[in-house]
């Protein structure tokens, strides 16, 4: 917890984020817990009560394959980077060059980004406007959220 959130805050969220994660270990026995769920529930908590929390995970694990498959399969997420890399060299050539030119590639930095959608980086309104476009335009909007960082960085 408090390489999640600070201390303070993971004193009063603790318990919050304990139930909720079991409750979707149970209810999602072929994802069980897995790294990362913990920054998006976390994120989650901060918005919503332990049970709307509880039910929107649920829903995006039934609504977002890819997340699930995330967590369990490591490939999955290297799909998506191979998908993202494509995306990032065909949209955004000269970024993409630097940071080849770098040897950065970047499944050194979008892994969380997939594993968590951006939870785990940006601060909780920009979070909340692309989980929002997640919901309503579905999951594209991970990749052109995370062209948009690569354009602004």
């Amino acid at each position: 917890m408090p390489r999640t959130f600070p201390e303070e805050q993971a004193k009063v969220l603790r318990n919050s984020l304990y139930c909720v994660l079991k409750a979707i270990s149970i209810v999602h026995p072929e994802v069980g817990y897995c790294q990362g769920m913990n920054f998006l529930f976390m994120k989650l908590l901060e918005i919503l009560n332990d049970e709307m929390a509880f039910w929107m995970m649920d829903y995006l694990l039934r609504r977002f394959t890819q997340l699930s498959t995330n967590y369990k399969s490591p490939e999955s997420v290297q799909l998506q980077n191979h998908v993202f890399t494509k995306l990032f060299e065909k949209h955004l050539k000269e970024v993409h060059d630097v940071c080849a030119d770098q040897m950065i590639t970047p499944l050194l930095f979008t892994t969380p980004w997939f594993i968590t959608f951006f939870s785990s980086i940006l601060p909780k309104e920009l979070f909340c406007r692309i989980f929002e476009c997640l919901l309503s335009e579905g999951y594209k909007i991970i990749y052109r959220a995370g062209l948009a960082i690569m354009k602004h960085k």
